[in-house]
């Protein structure tokens, strides 16, 4: 998860200065300036800026303060001023710190299957697909989607197996496009790729998932990764160009299943995961990809009752490019490119009360902004939305967030709640 992203050249400082819930009969703690003060939250002065005095909690609250100049916190300040601690609602509690910082755009890697049976229709060859090769609608559908992804984003793409049938190695390890910022140039690169390569070759899911794990690594763009893999079918070789390439072998697949997972947990690198027309048979795996690669939605089962855990195309054969150009939207929507920020830790014993969060903009005139949720959670509107599973973060969606990043020096407040105490591990 990125911290709170803004195009100046600053560092925010995400506090919440004070522990103190409805539950505990405890006075919170509140750092102010540099002085401690009895109190509910108080604000952090961040760019340079003096710290403000303590301030009464109400319900806690963490205040994003982001100024124009360099430092971080105010030399001086007065302290906070005495105070009851007293939570403003039930359950309500103020947190710890968290900091935040000037965020970099996602990394993401598109790794597509081009193998050879990407070349018939959605509907399968001579079973009445008919009309356009499911490489030919995925091909419209990227290209749709590459025009739509937020420019702040470094996009790169790596075409699987990328050579004939039979041929060994089985993948070409090679790097269509190298990952880079989404500026016209590279635009341009991703399209010319993507409309000049043809369906041939097995599917050697593994080899190519490793090597996109490894240009990931290797990459000096920085922010979160991510791989969005796009393919038909079952894997038609093991690690290492293991097998005859002939589809339907009944390979075990648990060994690229958990390197999904071994991605998301030591390297922070998520997995999405798009089952084309054809990958019927794969779907149990290709779903515990994106379980354990953490993209699948809450509540996603590998039985796909009640839902698959990536998305699963295998119904669309009517309407396959509108569907996966759907589906990469839904991709897009889910990458925090812009305005988006950590939820902060709960005091120790307390879990977050994720129906008690209030978002609170403050704008240059000083005048403040409540910001609801937005009803969908895809983004697709003005509000906020949950980052992760389980939520980690939220991010400001739309104009709203264009009208935040106008302001010269905004103030974003999250307040929010806490659930109940939780017992400590024995």
């Amino acid at each position: 998860m990125r911290r709170l992203i803004v195009p100046l050249a600053i560092t925010a400082a995400l506090t919440a200065a004070g522990i103190g819930c409805s539950s505990e009969s405890d006075p919170g703690q509140g750092l102010a300036g540099g002085a401690t003060g009895k109190g509910g939250s108080s604000n952090v002065g961040v760019g340079g800026g003096t710290a403000a005095t303590g301030a009464t909690g109400v319900g806690g609250s963490v205040m994003v303060g982001m100024g124009g100049g360099t430092g971080s916190g105010a030399t001086s300040g007065s302290s906070g001023s005495a105070g009851s601690g007293t939570a403003g609602s039930a359950g309500a509690c103020t947190g710890t710190t968290a900091t935040g910082e000037k965020g970099d755009g996602a990394v993401v890697l598109f790794l597509v299957d081009t193998s050879r049976s990407m070349a018939d229709p959605p509907g399968g060859s001579g079973m009445g697909g008919g009309g356009m090769s499911k490489m030919a609608l995925t091909q419209t559908a990227l290209n749709s989607a590459f025009m739509t992804l937020d420019p702040s984003l470094n996009v790169g793409l790596v075409f699987f197996p990328h050579v004939p049938a039979n041929t060994m190695p089985c993948f070409d390890a090679t790097v269509e496009v190298p990952i880079a910022p989404l500026a016209a140039a590279q635009l341009t690169q991703l399209t010319t790729q993507v409309n000049g390569v043809n369906a041939d070759g097995s599917t050697p899911t593994h080899d190519a998932f490793a090597f996109a794990v490894e240009t990931l690594r290797a990459t000096a763009a920085q922010g979160d990764k991510y791989i969005v893999l796009i393919t038909d079918g079952e894997p038609s070789y093991t690690l290492g160009c293991v097998g005859t390439g002939v589809p339907g072998q009944m390979l075990d697949n648990q060994p690229l299943i958990d390197a999904a997972g071994a991605a998301f947990t030591a390297d922070g690198i998520k997995t999405f995961v798009v089952g084309s027309p054809g990958s019927e048979n794969a779907r149990s795996s290709l779903s515990a990809m994106a379980r354990l690669g953490g993209t699948g939605p809450a509540g996603c089962m590998d039985t796909g009752m009640p839902e698959y855990c990536h998305f699963d195309m295998t119904q669309n054969t009517a309407d396959f490019s509108t569907s996966l150009a759907a589906a990469l939207g839904q991709i897009s929507a889910q990458i925090p490119v812009d305005c988006a920020f950590d939820l902060p830790r709960p005091p120790t014993g307390m879990t977050l009360d994720l129906n008690q969060i209030d978002i609170t903009v403050t704008n240059d005139d000083g005048t403040k902004t409540a910001i609801g949720r937005d009803p969908a959670g895809d983004c697709a509107t003005d509000g906020w939305v949950y980052v992760g599973n389980p939520p980690t973060g939220v991010q400001l969606c739309g104009t709203l967030c264009d009208s935040v990043n106008a302001q010269s020096a905004p103030a974003i407040e999250v307040k929010y709640g806490c659930g109940q105490r939780v017992n400590p591990p024995r």
